[in-house]
């Protein structure tokens, strides 16, 4: 029987420490500077959007879909506890930069 991976999808506001920090992890503070702030309100000043994430809960197998005649194709995941995906998203929705983990880390 195989074991499948097990991927989880989360979000933070960048208008918070945690999405912030995080923000600045991957994609660095001259980015984060250059993105639009908040002009009222409790979180004046902050930035605008979320930071969205992928992370491997649990490792093995993930299917890339039928292989053809060789059969089945896909590859095994063992980054266990790792960020394998980042994407900072603005507030109307679209990506403004995406952070991929290599294969071999």
């Amino acid at each position: 029987m195989t074991q499948y991976a097990s991927i989880e999808s989360n979000q933070a506001w960048l208008a918070y420490d945690f999405g912030y920090s995080m923000a600045v992890r991957y994609f660095g503070q001259e980015l984060m500077d250059t993105l639009p702030t908040k002009v009222r309100g409790k979180n004046k000043g902050k930035v605008r959007g979320t930071i969205e994430w992928e992370k491997v809960v649990k490792g093995g197998w993930i299917s890339n879909g039928l292989g053809g005649d060789s059969g089945p194709s896909g590859r095994v995941e063992r980054r266990v506890g790792k960020v394998i995906e980042a994407k900072l998203v603005g507030e109307d929705g679209k990506v403004i930069k995406a952070w991929y983990a290599d294969l071999l880390s």
